[in-house]
């Protein structure tokens, strides 16, 4: 079933019918960001359908200081991370890449308080041997 427009407000078809779309638009253009579409429609199928895609970490988003990589290994952990506004997560990464070159490391432990008094800490690293400004970043908590 190929997108078909209701009321000119919006199109309705499924994830398969976006490939025929982008066909019409890009002239056969195999790829979409880079990536062939068949693997993008696959890995979104699956991803979409809350299905394992085994990969670690399994949640990434782009970093909202440097748009590299932000990977998280809890989910609740990104959902609250999600909840900041991304202006507030680009000043936050900004802060904790300021402090990972004033001690000269790849990692920082921060504690904060997770729920009521209790506290956690997040394990925030870069890849050794890149400036942390440059670098995607894994937060963990431990």
């Amino acid at each position: 079933m190929a997108f078909k427009t209701e009321f000119v407000t919006y199109s309705t078809g499924n994830i398969n019918d976006l490939d025929e779309f982008r066909q019409e638009i890009a002239h056969d253009e195999p790829y979409a960001g880079g990536i062939p579409v068949t693997q993008v429609l696959e890995v979104a199928r699956t991803a979409l359908a809350g299905m394992n895609l085994d990969i670690s970490p399994p949640c990434r988003i782009p970093a909202a200081d440097n748009f590299k990589e932000l990977s998280f290994n809890n989910r609740e952990l990104l959902v609250r991370w999600a909840t900041m506004p991304f202006q507030t997560q680009g000043g936050l990464l900004y802060l904790i890449r300021e402090a990972l070159l004033a001690t000269g490391t790849h990692e920082i432990h921060i504690e904060v308080l997770w729920a009521g008094e209790k506290k956690k800490i997040l394990k925030c690293s870069t890849q050794f041997g890149c400036s942390p400004h440059d670098s995607n970043m894994d937060i963990d908590l431990i």
